[in-house]
C-alpha cells in the first residue's frame, strides 16, 4: 500500500511542502495559512497515533482531504 498510493498534495503558488512524510510515505503539501498549518500538524498527528491500523490511516487521508479543500476554498 505504501508504494502504489498517490501523494495527497494541495501545493500552489502560495504553499510550503512538508519535509515529513505522511502514512503511506508521501510528501504532504499545505498553504502557507494558520489554518492549514494547524491541519497539517493535526493530520500528522492523527496519522502517526493511527497508522498501525490501514482503515484508519484511510480515515486519516480522508481527514486531511475534506480540511485541505476547505482551506484551498477559503
Amino acid at each position: 500500500w505504501r508504494s502504489g498510493a498517490l501523494p495527497f498534495r494541495t501545493c500552489g503558488s502560495g504553499s510550503i511542502r512538508s519535509k515529513q512524510k505522511g502514512a503511506f510515505g508521501a510528501p504532504f503539501c499545505f498553504r502557507r495559512s494558520g489554518c492549514c498549518a494547524l491541519v497539517a500538524l493535526l493530520g500528522r498527528l492523527f496519522l502517526k497515533l493511527f497508522s498501525l491500523f490501514f482503515l484508519c490511516r484511510l480515515c486519516g487521508l480522508f481527514f486531511l482531504f475534506l480540511f485541505g479543500v476547505h482551506c484551498l476554498s477559503h
